[in-house]
């Protein structure tokens, strides 16, 4: 493997946006916001806040239409 942080790193995988504390590319432009990346307790509590809004399951909007 590369040295961290180091030119060939960068060209082999291209810039390591977590390390530097950013959102992965895909996450940061997903128009749905049905991507998340963090830390563990960070995306629970995200999922935690969607099913309390959202339900989940059966009991989530779409679900029917989604999995007939």
């Amino acid at each position: 493997p590369e040295e961290a942080f180091s030119p060939e790193e960068e060209r082999a995988y291209g810039a390591n946006r977590i390390a530097e504390g950013k959102l992965p590319m895909c996450a940061s432009v997903c128009s749905t916001k049905a991507l998340i990346a963090g830390d563990g307790e960070e995306v629970a509590r995200v999922v935690r806040q969607r099913i309390a809004e959202r339900g989940s399951g059966g009991g989530a909007w779409g679900w029917g239409t989604a999995y007939r």
